[in-house]
């Protein structure tokens, strides 16, 4: 990555890190694949992460989006910037009780959606690991059921 690169992706205000741990920390997910980034971005909310990864496009370099970093295939690992969205994108919001269905971030576990649903009657029925981010469920909208 050349100094030009860093300091346009820099100047786009997000959290960005370049440094080896951060790097060595993100070079693995849940596969056995195992791929150093440039760097790794931590977005705040989407004028964060739109701005960054328009930086890095217009710089040339590659952006692998990632959330809970549990791809079996490699899918959250790549050698361009990693943009993890499961830091601060912890929010549950759009909840609509008609359409049964509520809109969450990437960072939200399982347990903190089940404790927001319980009021209402409401649960989110996947068996998914204890306390699994939603980019381990299987649709990114998802559809509650009724407690039973």
């Amino acid at each position: 990555m050349t100094s030009a690169q860093e300091r346009k992706i820099r100047q786009t205000g997000c959290d960005v890190r370049f440094d080896n741990l951060t790097r060595q920390l993100y070079a693995t997910d849940a596969s056995i694949y195992q791929i150093e980034p440039i760097g790794v971005a931590f977005p705040k909310d989407a004028q964060q992460a739109s701005a960054v990864i328009r930086a890095a496009a217009d710089s040339g370099v590659s952006v692998t989006p990632r959330g809970a970093g549990t791809s079996l295939v490699g899918n959250a690992i790549g050698e361009g910037l990693i943009v993890e969205f499961s830091r601060y994108n912890r929010q549950i919001i759009d909840l609509d009780l008609e359409k049964r269905s509520v809109h969450v971030g990437a960072g939200v576990v399982l347990d903190q959606l089940n404790d927001f649903l319980k009021p209402y009657g409401f649960c989110f029925g996947p068996d998914v690991a204890t306390s699994a981010r939603r980019d381990d469920w299987p649709n990114a909208r998802i559809v509650v059921r009724g407690a039973s």
